[in-house]
Parts: structure tokens; C-alpha cells; sequence
């Protein structure tokens, strides 16, 4: 799942046409580095540094599939059916940054370009599109994949971190998209009553055969 999602960054920016820069950049996922070397005139490097299950999206209540025939048991109409637990939700958050093989200003000029697009591209998802999806994963997933973009925040472990990597620091920020994980899941053979008869009497004359005295 998670080079799928790589490869959907790709197509998003495919379709950037109003970018000239954004939609003819090389899209990679590799650990930058003060080595780091962009063989094409302009990259987007997607970075994968943090992975966490996204605890405010957790489902307790088990997926149910139904069938579409009933049978009747006694007074009861049934359908077959299969459960099996809610796949986990799963924050992947990438660092974004821009790279150039341009030289002295105009280096500096096209990353700064490109990131700031890539930032305002990203921004108009707040979920992955369906037509940007595979067809082997097209109405399988359970959910939509919510892409949410943020800054940098400018404090010490930021710091620390590009002082990790040997890279000064640079224009970037964090997209964060939350998949899910179980989609195979074993699934468990159920099945759910969908109606119930219950026969009342209308004979006034019939009586409980414990009849409740209202006195005592």
C-alpha cells in the first residue's frame, strides 16, 4: 500500500497542467542527504519518516457483508452474512522537499518554486481521488485516503533532524496520509435475522394462563 501511494503522488502531479515546473517534476522516495543529486532538472522527493496508527480514526464495530437471499427459519427470516474486523487505520507522513540541478540562484529559484507549488497542489485533496486509484484496488478499500498537509515547526527537534540528515536547512513540510491496513482479513461466516413474526391473539375471550391481577 504504501508504494501505491507514491505512485499516486506521480499521477496527482501529472495532471497539474497549470504548473509547468510541478507537473514535468520526477516524483522519488528516497533519504535525502547532502549528497543527494537530482539527476533530472527538478524533483519531488517524498521522504517516509514516520508510521502510526491513527487512534482517533480506530472502529471497534466489525464490517458486515450481506448476502442477497433470505430463508426462513420458524417465524424468522434470515441472511447469510460475513464479519471480520475493521482494518487499522495508519498515518504514513512523509517529508516533501524540492531539488534542482541548476546551480547558484536559479537552483534556490526553482526549489522554492516547486515546493510552494507542490504545497498548494497537495492542498486542494483532502482525500486521494478514486480515478487516481488502480483498478486491482478500486472498491476494495474501505475508506478514503485523507492526504492532510502541514508546516514545519521550527523548534529543536526540527533542527535536529537536518542536523541528522547533514543538510542545512530547507524549505519543506509534511503531508501525512492515512491508510488502512487488513484489507485481506479473514472473514467469518454469519448470519443477521432480518424479520421476525410474532402471532398476538385477537380472541377476547382467550386469557394468559397466568393471568396478572391489577389489585394485588
Amino acid at each position: 500500500m504504501i508504494a501505491l501511494i507514491t505512485m499516486l503522488f506521480n499521477d496527482i502531479f501529472r495532471n497539474a497542467k497549470t504548473f509547468d515546473l510541478l507537473s514535468k517534476a520526477k516524483i522519488i522516495s528516497v533519504t535525502p542527504s547532502s549528497k543527494f543529486d537530482a539527476d533530472d532538472r527538478v524533483v519531488l522527493n517524498f521522504f517516509l519518516f514516520e508510521i502510526k496508527e491513527n487512534k482517533e480514526l480506530r472502529d471497534s464495530v466489525p464490517l458486515v457483508f450481506r448476502s442477497d437471499k433470505d430463508a426462513m427459519i420458524k417465524d424468522s427470516t434470515i441472511r447469510d452474512a460475513m464479519i471480520k474486523r475493521p482494518p487499522m487505520r495508519i498515518d504514513c507522513t512523509y517529508l516533501v522537499t524540492a531539488w534542482s540541478n541548476e546551480s547558484n540562484e536559479i537552483k534556490v529559484q526553482q526549489e522554492h518554486q516547486l515546493i510552494l507549488e507542490a504545497f498548494y497542489w497537495l492542498n486542494q485533496f483532502p482525500t486521494i481521488p478514486e480515478e487516481y486509484l488502480p483498478d486491482e484496488v478500486k472498491g476494495k478499500l474501505h475508506y478514503p485516503i485523507p492526504l492532510t498537509v502541514n508546516h514545519l515547526n521550527n523548534d529543536r527537534n526540527t533542527l535536529e533532524f537536518w542536523q541528522a540528515l547533514g543538510i542545512p536547512p530547507r524549505p519543506a513540510f509534511y503531508l501525512t496520509a492515512t491508510i488502512e491496513m487488513g484489507m485481506n482479513e479473514k472473514t467469518e461466516p454469519t448470519y443477521l435475522v432480518t424479520k421476525h413474526q410474532v402471532n398476538l391473539s385477537t380472541d377476547p375471550n382467550r386469557r394468559s394462563p397466568n393471568p396478572v391481577n391489577p389489585e394485588e
